[in-house]
């Protein structure tokens, strides 16, 4: 008995106000909670889906840092680089659609401003273009120096091919 009243207290009406069998808003109800519970996972797989995707900047950043930066990178490294810096992009442009279009999610609330997700998506394919643009050898050389204090000796030293 006590499972029906609490099933009446969850209506948007007082049962005394129609004559309708609280019975008859059970389907209404299911699909209500079925629908709440869509949007939240959805907005739970965004934000999850762009913190992994700022997880994985980060690993690759290390990963620059230590195979394309500090030592000399192989043609497999360079071929792994660029690919993963494509799919970082890729997937970042469909994370910033999908936060434009989303209405329930503010990344200012998660502590990532939505400026800052279009900011890092301008970092990546400015580094696209620097890493494996048209950048002539030398240039490229002269902005590592500048902005690491390495020489780039993959300029250098290494064959046409592996320039490529």
């Amino acid at each position: 008995m006590a499972s029906s009243k609490t099933s009446t207290t969850e209506l948007p009406f007082k049962e005394s106000e129609f004559e309708i069998d609280p019975k008859d808003w059970i389907p209404a109800l299911i699909l209500v909670a079925d629908l709440e519970r869509e949007l939240a996972e959805k907005r739970v797989h965004l934000l999850r889906r762009l913190s992994t995707w700022y997880s994985l900047i980060n690993i690759f950043r290390r990963l620059e840092r230590d195979k394309m930066v500090a030592s000399d990178p192989t043609l497999r490294d360079k071929k792994y680089h660029r690919a993963m810096m494509e799919f970082l992009i890729g997937s970042g442009a469909v994370l910033l659609l999908e936060l434009e279009c989303h209405k329930q999610i503010d990344p200012n609330h998660i502590g990532v401003p939505f400026e800052s997700v279009v900011a890092q998506l301008q970092e990546l394919r400015d580094d696209l273009r620097m890493w494996h643009g048209d950048m002539k050898p030398k240039r490229r050389d002269e902005i590592l120096s500048a902005v690491f204090g390495v020489r780039d000796t993959s300029a250098s030293g290494a064959t046409e091919s592996e320039k490529n």
